[in-house]
């Protein structure tokens, strides 16, 4: 917990943490005024935060069913974007593969001169480079916008398990897990308060 960010839910403040007799312990450093004096054990904490984390698991099927349709029909979405976009993309490619075909079907009749078709020539390469650049970029993005949802899903289902099975012994990939999850995190009188980050939420 002692890079999450924990604030106390009065001042502001910065929750520090210290290990007293093999017990980890935070507690407000209160730079700022506040009454905040009670220390909290971190294992009480850890289980403030797995109820938080356990009550982003769908109980209801007909909620779970309805963010699954969500989810496909926004996958159909994303692909009918990304067909119209490409299409769009290639056909200005092909008419820039043409221009380029064309430039050269004037250089060798010599209608133009060879400065022309050169300073051309690199007008119509960088533009087909910079068209070719941006479809691959256009179907990285919507694979990753497709990933994204469905981590989103099984991240906010699966957060407690996670936490407490595979980053069991990763306290970096805690704090990333809890940084992804929430917003804010403060304690007053030893009691967490929280606010999901918007995707959670």
């Amino acid at each position: 917990f002692r890079r999450v960010g924990f604030r106390s839910g009065e001042c502001g403040g910065t929750i520090t943490w210290e290990r007293q007799k093999g017990i980890v312990y935070g507690h407000c450093t209160r730079y700022k005024p506040c009454s905040q004096n009670k220390w909290m054990r971190e294992d009480e904490l850890e289980k403030q935060i797995l109820f938080s984390l356990e009550l982003l698991q769908l109980r209801n099927e007909h909620i779970r069913l309805w963010i699954r349709k969500a989810l496909l029909q926004s996958n159909e979405e994303v692909t009918d974007y990304h067909k119209s976009i490409v299409a769009e993309l290639h056909n200005k490619l092909q008419a820039t593969i043409k221009k380029l075909s064309n430039l050269y079907d004037d250089k060798v009749e010599e209608i133009i001169t060879k400065e022309f078709y050169l300073q051309k020539k690199a007008e119509y390469v960088k533009e087909q480079t910079d068209i070719e650049k941006t479809i691959i970029k256009h179907n990285k993005a919507g694979n990753k916008y497709r990933e994204l949802n469905l981590r989103f899903y099984e991240i906010s289902q699966n957060a407690k398990e996670f936490y407490l099975t595979k980053l069991k012994k990763k306290p970096e990939k805690k704090r990333l897990l809890l940084g992804l999850i929430f917003a804010k995190l403060e304690l007053r009188d030893n009691v967490l308060t929280y606010e999901y980050t918007k995707g959670f939420k």
